[in-house]
């Protein structure tokens, strides 16, 4: 089994696999009794959403998980236990959550980028759900995101497993039709390109033999498909 742990007031939020968990859960124990029977799901075990991390501010909890090897942010309020995922822009992109200095707040700060764009710093607003754009990193050579295009596609492999695929073009070509493609990708045990796509337990271990297959898929279904 294995966990993380964190303090939030009267009670401890664990991640943790235990049970079977495979794509992890979080649970919450009352600071006088954290033996497992104790413990109440806070967000339940589902195949297939893994979470990352959370962290924990005074009247909100968020958390990160990976579904279809695309990460997202998701706040939950404290006192009433509703959940909504912090909205993105694109269909393909890179986020993470910085740490904050500040428990009593409620204001998160995240990274964002995504193949066509630099990465970007934005504050949001827990309770308002508004979000103000800090810092944008610098590109001293120029660049202009509107030039390209970001398409995500899923390949079925032949092994039933369907993989994303991000697809990142100039807009120009895009609209040609036609155009040559470099495909590169990776992922394995836990760890892939975030923007890109995601192969563990399908793809690891005695399933290693999957991953060529899966990349075949992948440049058929982006040159034919």
């Amino acid at each position: 089994m294995r966990y993380s742990i964190d303090h939030w007031g009267d009670r401890f939020v664990i991640r943790t696999n235990a049970d079977g968990a495979m794509d992890y859960k979080l649970v919450m124990a009352p600071t006088d009794n954290v033996s497992r029977t104790a413990w109440q799901d806070l967000v339940p075990h589902r195949p297939g959403r893994f979470i990352t991390g959370f962290t924990l501010f005074a009247h909100h909890l968020a958390h990160v998980e990976r579904v279809d090897a695309l990460d997202r942010i998701v706040i939950t309020e404290r006192a009433t236990g509703e959940a909504r995922p912090l909205a993105v822009d694109e269909e393909a992109y890179s986020l993470s959550v910085l740490g904050s200095y500040e428990f009593d707040t409620t204001v998160l700060r995240y990274t964002y980028e995504s193949p066509r764009g630099p990465r970007q710093v934005f504050d949001y607003d827990m309770l308002t759900g508004q979000r103000v754009l800090r810092k944008v990193r610098e590109i001293p050579s120029g660049h202009d995101p509107e030039a390209y295009v970001v398409r995500r596609l899923y390949a079925p492999a032949p092994d039933g497993v369907i993989v994303p695929i991000t697809l990142l073009a100039r807009r120009d070509a895009f609209a040609a039709g036609a155009c040559p493609v470099m495909m590169y990708g990776y992922g394995a045990y836990g760890h892939s390109i975030s923007d890109a796509g995601l192969t563990c337990a399908d793809g690891c271990r005695s399933n290693s033999p999957n991953q060529p297959y899966s990349t075949a898929s992948c440049g058929l279904f982006a040159t034919l498909g």
